[in-house]
């Protein structure tokens, strides 16, 4: 068996927006699903509400997807 194709997920501290927009300028990408942490959970801190909880870009037939990770999180540690 052989990966034919994969899907990257880009976790990034705070920075989804000014990636989408580099990736919209220099590649041409295409939002297509782009929901906040206030969107699904009121209720969840303030500093939260704005962050992106999920993001989906289309460059051509690649699809690439994005969250701001939680403030203080260490890359590749595990949330609870």
């Amino acid at each position: 068996m052989s990966i034919q194709s994969a899907i990257p997920y880009f976790h990034l501290n705070g920075r989804v927006e000014r990636a989408i927009a580099l990736y919209q300028r220099v590649l041409g990408a295409r939002t297509e699903t782009l929901q906040r942490f206030g969107d699904v959970d009121g209720s969840c801190p303030a500093a939260m509400k704005s962050r992106v909880m999920h993001a989906e870009l289309r460059v051509g037939s690649a699809l690439l997807m994005m969250v701001n990770s939680t403030p203080g999180a260490k890359a590749g540690a595990r949330q609870s």
